[in-house]
């Protein structure tokens, strides 16, 4: 018990906001998460910058916007198209970064371009031959957003095409891009009855965990930007048991600002 506590934090210390599952949730996370922590005060200033400018936002260390207003803000109504326009922007640029740079090695010392196609199955496909096979269809498949539903015709039958998911690949082109760690986390408790570590319980209508509910920070994407005058992105990441491969992120406030 002792061990759980001191290797999680108080999830009263956050308040979460629920994000809209369509397929698209971490690139809404983030981009969310990002407006909250920088000084930016229109999204279509963020999109106009170029590749080369990301990392030079002006972050708000001292933040004091109010985390309701902000979710009211960017959840619902126009906000939410605005939420949609910066999450279509994110998996755009993160897709470019990661076509420009699939070469590049990644610290497990395989190619960027290698950990796509071992993380993304449907890449995973005999006809793509070499990694550059991978990278062109890659460009193509992520090229539409996420969150919309694209359909396609093989052989006289309609399918849709499935799992444009963020993964760590995305993740890791996003966190070099604005030079920004990100922080993954798990919701658990521990339960005392049965003397073991259990999951979690929210309560999404009010973004407040309930009762002895803790978070687990299990990744770190970026950790060579940790400092101390950048904030870090966090983000909570739920698995729903009821729904095979469904995953799920949110974003996590720190109550520490007003």
């Amino acid at each position: 018990m002792d061990s759980f506590i001191n290797e999680t934090e108080d999830g009263k210390n956050y308040l979460i906001e629920d994000i809209l599952a369509d397929g698209a949730c971490f690139y809404r996370a983030f981009g969310n998460s990002l407006v909250f922590l920088s000084k930016i005060s229109k999204i279509k200033d963020l999109t106009k910058l170029k590749e080369d400018e990301l990392y030079n936002i002006e972050w708000d260390i001292n933040n004091e916007k109010n985390i309701d207003d902000f979710i009211n803000k960017m959840s619902f109504g126009n906000g939410l198209k605005a939420q949609t326009f910066l999450a279509k922007y994110i998996q755009l640029i993160a897709k470019n970064w990661i076509v420009k740079h699939y070469l590049d090695k990644m610290d497990s010392g395989e190619t960027i371009g290698e950990c796509l196609r071992m993380t993304h199955t449907i890449l995973n496909n005999p006809e793509l031959k070499t990694i550059e096979n991978v990278i062109e269809y890659y460009n193509l498949w992520y090229d539409h957003f996420s969150g919309d539903v694209i359909s396609y015709n093989v052989n006289g039958i309609e399918r849709i095409l499935y799992n444009r998911w963020a993964s760590t690949i995305e993740q890791y082109a996003l966190s070099k891009l604005f030079q920004i760690p990100i922080f993954i986390y798990i919701d658990q408790r521990y339960d005392e009855k049965k003397d073991k570590i259990v999951s979690g319980s929210i309560n999404f209508s009010k973004g407040q965990t309930i009762g002895s509910t803790r978070f687990r920070l299990i990744s770190v994407i970026g950790q060579e930007y940790v400092s101390e005058f950048k904030p870090k992105i966090k983000l909570l990441y739920r698995v729903d048991n009821k729904k095979v491969g469904h995953h799920h992120y949110m974003v996590l406030y720190s109550k520490n600002t007003k």
